[in-house]
C-alpha cells in the first residue's frame, strides 16, 4: 500500500467558472455492485453509502479537469482518520489515475488532504479507496466541503446520484453524525480547490459524490485497571518488579508507559498491547540505590496523547546491613488522634525498637504504645520491614489493643541530632484495624510517605538511629 501523503493547509484562490463542457451521460446499473456500509449506532464508519435500490448513477467521460464533492454539517464533534475515493464502475476494481482529497472548512481553508494512489493501492472498503491520514478533528454545527480532483475525468468518471423513483428520496445515505447539504463542484482549474459552484439543479438530482472520508471512534484514554508490586519488603541491590494492567476503548491505539521510581527517577516500561480478550500491560524492574519507602507513579499514554495514572504504594527497600533505631518517651496525643472519640487529648507514652539482626530478612524488636485517659494499649508481635533513611526511620507491623485483636501500625521516628533531622526528635505512629481497615489512632495522618509525613515532636525522651 502506497505511503499516504499529507500536504501543508494552504488558502487556496477561490475560482468560479461558468460551465461550458457538457456531460457525456451515460447511465449505469449499480444494483449488486455496491453493498451499503454499516454504520455503528455508535456513528462510527463510512461518511457515505449507496442505496441499491432507489438511484441512477450518472458518470462523465468529458476530458477537461473538475473538483467536485460536497457540503456538509457535522451534527457532533468527529475525528476524520481516512480519506477516500470512489471506485465507481471500474472493474476489476482499481483507479486509472490519482486523485487528491481533502476537507475544506467554510472559508474555503484546506483543513487535511491527501493523494488516493492509482492501481489498487490502497484500503477498498465498500467500493471506495482509503488512504489513511493523522486524526483530523471536525467540530459540531460547523458546515465542510469534502472534495476530490479528476486530472481527466475520461478516465475515472466522476458521478451523480439521480432518484430511479419519485417514491424514494435520498438516495445517497449519510453517517448520522454529518448533514449532507448539496454537491459542488469547480470546473477546469488544474489541481485539487475548494470548489464552490451548486450542482444539478433538475429535480431528483441529488448531486456530486465521490469523496469520501472515514470518521473513527473518538478517542478515550487508557484504564489502569490493575497494579501489581512488591507484597514484600525488596532488600537493597535486588530488583523490584512492577506491573500495570491497562485497557483502552480504543483498539486503533498504540501505547508508551513511563515509570516514576519515587527516588527521582523516571524510565520507560515494556508495553504489551491489549487485545480483544486480554488486557495490556506496563512492566518494568528497578534497582534502587538506597534504603526507603518509595511511591511509584504509573503512566500509560496513548499515540493520540491521552494518558492514564496510578500511584503503587509502596516498594519498601531495606538494607539489612544498615542501621537500626530506638526510642522511648512520651507526646501529647493531639485532638483527633484517637478515632473512636476525637475530643480526646493528653499523655501517650511509647517505647521501641526495631532493628535487623545478622542474616535476618525481617527485623526483629518490641513496641509499645499507651494512651492512658483511653485505656489503648497496644502491642507489637510481628515486624514486616524496616527503612533507615538519613535522620528518619520507618517501619511496619502488627499487633495487639488490650491484648486482643489483629490490628497493624506504622511507626515513623526522626533522630533530632542527626544531620537533616532538625534539632528535635519526631515520633508518629498510626494503627488500624486489619479486619476492617478503619484507621484506630494516628496522632499526625496526612501520607505514609517516610519523606513527605512530618512526625510530631515529641515532648520527653529521646529517639535514637543507630549505624553501624
Amino acid at each position: 500500500m502506497e505511503t499516504m501523503q499529507t500536504r501543508v493547509n494552504e488558502r487556496r484562490p477561490l475560482v468560479t467558472r461558468r460551465e461550458t463542457w457538457r456531460y457525456a451521460i451515460a447511465t449505469f446499473s449499480m444494483l449488486g455492485m455496491l453493498v451499503a456500509p454499516q454504520v455503528a449506532a455508535a456513528q462510527y464508519g463510512p461518511a457515505l453509502s449507496i442505496s441499491q435500490d432507489n438511484v441512477n448513477l450518472f458518470g462523465s467521460s468529458g476530458g477537461i479537469p473538475i473538483t467536485y464533492g460536497w457540503q456538509f454539517r457535522t451534527n457532533i464533534d468527529i475525528t476524520v482518520d481516512k480519506l477516500g475515493f470512489y471506485n465507481g464502475y471500474n472493474y476489476p476494481p482499481r483507479l486509472f489515475e490519482p486523485h487528491d482529497v481533502g476537507i475544506y472548512d467554510s472559508a474555503g481553508n484546506l483543513i487535511v488532504s491527501a493523494t488516493i494512489p492509482a492501481g489498487a493501492n490502497a484500503e477498498l472498503f465498500h467500493n471506495f479507496w482509503y488512504v489513511s491520514i493523522t486524526p483530523t478533528l471536525l467540530s459540531a454545527n460547523h458546515v465542510y466541503t469534502a472534495a476530490a480532483y479528476l486530472p481527466s475525468p475520461k478516465q475515472d468518471s466522476l458521478f451523480y446520484a439521480q432518484v430511479w423513483n419519485s417514491q424514494y428520496s435520498n438516495p445517497v445515505s449519510f453517517n448520522s453524525a454529518i448533514a449532507w447539504l448539496q454537491g459542488v463542484h469547480d470546473l477546469g482549474a488544474a489541481g485539487l480547490r475548494f470548489p464552490t459552484s451548486a450542482c444539478c439543479g433538475s429535480s431528483g438530482i441529488i448531486g456530486f459524490f465521490g469523496p469520501s472520508f472515514n470518521i473513527r471512534q473518538p478517542n478515550s484514554p487508557p484504564v489502569i485497571t490493575n497494579l501489581s508490586g512488591p507484597t514484600s519488603p525488596v532488600e537493597l541491590n535486588y530488583a523490584a518488579y512492577i506491573s500495570a494492567n491497562f485497557t483502552d476503548a480504543n483498539t486503533y491505539d498504540t501505547h508508551t508507559c513511563t515509570l516514576s521510581w519515587g527516588d527521582g527517577v523516571t524510565t520507560p516500561g515494556e508495553v504489551t498491547e491489549p487485545t480483544a480478550s486480554s488486557a495490556g500491560e506496563c512492566h518494568a524492574i528497578y534497582f534502587y540505590g538506597a534504603a526507603g519507602v518509595y511511591p511509584v507513579g504509573i503512566t500509560v499514554a496513548d499515540n493520540q496523547g491521552a494518558s492514564a495514572s496510578a500511584t503503587f504504594q509502596y516498594i519498601v527497600v531495606y538494607d539489612p546491613a544498615g542501621g537500626f533505631v530506638t526510642g522511648s518517651g512520651w507526646i501529647n496525643s493531639p485532638a483527633g488522634a484517637y478515632v473512636p472519640n476525637a475530643t480526646l487529648t493528653g499523655k501517650a507514652t511509647f517505647g521501641f525498637i526495631s532493628k535487623y539482626e545478622r542474616g535476618a530478612t525481617t527485623p526483629a524488636g518490641q513496641t509499645e504504645f499507651d494512651f492512658n485517659i483511653t485505656n489503648l494499649n497496644f502491642r507489637s508481635n510481628v515486624y514486616e520491614w524496616l527503612v533507615v533513611s538519613g535522620p528518619k526511620a520507618q517501619y511496619k507491623g502488627t499487633g495487639t489493643i488490650n491484648g486482643t485483636g489483629d490490628y497493624g501500625f506504622l511507626l515513623t521516628a526522626t533522630d533530632g541530632v542527626l544531620p537533616g533531622g532538625g534539632g528535635v526528635d519526631r515520633f508518629r505512629i498510626k494503627i488500624w484495624d486489619k479486619v476492617t481497615d478503619s484507621l484506630v489512632y494516628d496522632n499526625v495522618g496526612g501520607s505514609d510517605d517516610i519523606n513527605s509525613t512530618n512526625p510530631q515532636v515529641i515532648s520527653g525522651g529521646s529517639i535514637v538511629i543507630h549505624t553501624r
